[in-house]
């Protein structure tokens, strides 16, 4: 087991390739920039003796790790029906999956989004706020191991420079890493409690009364943001018309994308087109109810 384990970010774009998850208060901040969704989906409760990784990255659970980690699931997410499960209400930015990038790339490969406007998780990564602490040396040393990551020299079992201890004897080295861990749950925990007890009550009786489907094992189901924008809505004047102004920013956003993808005539983006003007559909009528 590599007891240190360092990181220096070259800038290689392998942690860039897909939209960031956010917490509501950032998608609304960034409105203009990013498309927003809600990603439900489950979470195994692990008991001692599970795995979190094979191969290189082995890593078998005791009676402490499995506590932990699911006192983190119970501050994070939501009871599930089905036993050694929960329900994940996570809202993220959304875009096609073909392009393999977040939008915030520039065309250079940088990051137009920087200082405080920054995503949290952007802060995040490479490490795993739905983890315990002194679990992330697994996250790390899985993400070495991982074929996606591939040729990646970011992570390394050394703190030599370039590279910054960020783990070692299985806690998080780093103090702006430990803070960044400590804000992404705090955002995801308030989350929660503003208006994810609310949405997931809500679909559980679409779930349980037929009208809609519920998320899979293998992948999660992705929503636009009606469902949170309606709860929301409920909090005042004030923020109804906050909702009000996403929806239209996002309205543009979508029509915007779609447009792009017309012009790329790529048959795989066919699938992300169709679901993207369902989002639409949804946000129209959610707009008048609001309106």
């Amino acid at each position: 087991m590599m007891d240190a384990i360092g990181f220096h970010c070259n800038a290689c774009g392998k942690c860039c390739n897909s939209p960031p998850a956010m917490s509501v208060a950032e998608l609304f901040r960034h409105r203009q920039r990013f498309i927003g969704s809600l990603a439900v989906g489950q979470a195994r409760r692990l008991a001692a003796g599970s795995r979190i990784a094979d191969g290189l990255a082995r890593r078998v659970l005791d009676e402490d790790d499995a506590h932990a980690l699911a006192d983190l699931q119970d501050a994070l997410f939501h009871p599930w029906p089905a036993a050694g499960r929960v329900l994940t209400l996570v809202t993220q930015a959304f875009d096609y999956p073909s392009l393999a990038r977040c939008p915030a790339l520039a065309d250079d490969g940088n990051c137009t989004v920087h200082g405080q406007d920054k995503p949290r998780m952007c802060s995040v990564v490479p490490l795993d706020p739905a983890l315990p602490d002194h679990l992330q040396d697994s996250v790390l040393r899985n993400r070495r191991a991982s074929a996606a990551w591939t040729g990646v020299s970011c992570i390394q079992p050394s703190v030599a420079p370039p590279y910054r201890p960020l783990v070692l004897q299985r806690r998080v080295a780093d103090p702006a890493y430990r803070d960044d861990l400590r804000g992404r749950r705090d955002d995801m925990a308030g989350d929660k409690a503003r208006w994810g007890r609310a949405v997931a009550g809500m679909l559980e009786k679409e779930w349980r009364q037929g009208a809609a489907p519920g998320p899979r094992d293998e992948a999660a189901l992705v929503l636009p943001l009606v469902p949170v924008l309606a709860v929301l809505a409920t909090e005042g004047e004030s923020v109804r018309a906050e909702c009000v102004d996403y929806i239209d920013c996002q309205l543009a956003l979508i029509d915007a994308a779609i447009g792009r993808a017309l012009v790329r005539k790529r048959p795989a983006d066919r699938e992300t087109t169709a679901q993207l003007r369902g989002f639409a559909q949804a946000y129209t009528r959610q707009r008048r109810l609001l309106a």
